[in-house]
C-alpha cells in the first residue's frame, strides 16, 4: 500500500509538473479553509483533474483528515481489554435435562427457533435444547 502511494505521488508529481498551477501543501489547506473549500468545489466539478492534481489531492486529503478528527471521541469509549460481560442469569442446562423435561425442552426450542443465524447457536441453552430435540426426533422416527 505504501509503495502504491509513493508511485501515485510520483506519477501525480510528473503529470502536474507540466502544468502551470502552483502546488500548495496540505498545511496550506489546513491554514486556509476558504482556499480548501474552493479547491474541493473545483475538483468535484472536474473529476478527471481530481485524480491527478496535487492540489486536489492535498485539499481532499486535509478534508478527509479533518472529518476523521471531528469524529474522534464521539460515541462509546470502550476499553475492550477491561470489558466484562454481565453474569448470565440463565442456568446452563445439559442435554440430559432437556431429554428428561419435555416441557422445558419444547419451550426452549420454541424460543430458539425464533432466532436467526448464529444467534440461534450462541444463545444460552439453545444448542443443547435443539440437540436434545433432534435426538428425540431421530429416536422416534426409527
Amino acid at each position: 500500500m505504501f509503495r502504491f502511494k509513493i508511485a501515485a505521488s510520483l506519477i501525480t508529481l510528473f503529470l502536474t509538473a507540466c502544468g502551470d498551477e502552483q502546488v500548495f501543501s496540505e498545511q496550506y489547506y489546513r491554514d486556509n479553509p476558504q482556499a480548501k473549500a474552493e479547491k474541493i468545489a473545483y475538483c468535484n466539478e472536474n473529476p478527471d483533474e481530481k485524480l491527478i492534481s496535487l492540489n486536489c489531492i492535498n485539499a481532499l486529503s486535509v478534508s478527509s483528515q479533518e472529518k476523521i478528527e471531528a469524529q474522534r471521541g464521539k460515541g462509546l469509549n470502550v476499553n475492550l481489554a477491561k470489558a466484562e460481560l454481565p453474569p448470565t442469569t440463565v442456568p446452563k442446562r445439559t442435554k440430559q435435562y432437556y431429554l428428561d423435561n419435555a416441557g422445558e425442552r419444547d419451550k426452549q426450542v420454541a424460543i430458539c427457533n425464533k432466532l436467526e443465524g448464529a444467534k440461534k447457536w450462541t444463545t444460552p441453552n439453545c444448542g443443547t435444547a435443539l440437540e436434545a430435540d433432534a435426538y428425540l426426533k431421530a429416536l422416534n422416527s426409527k
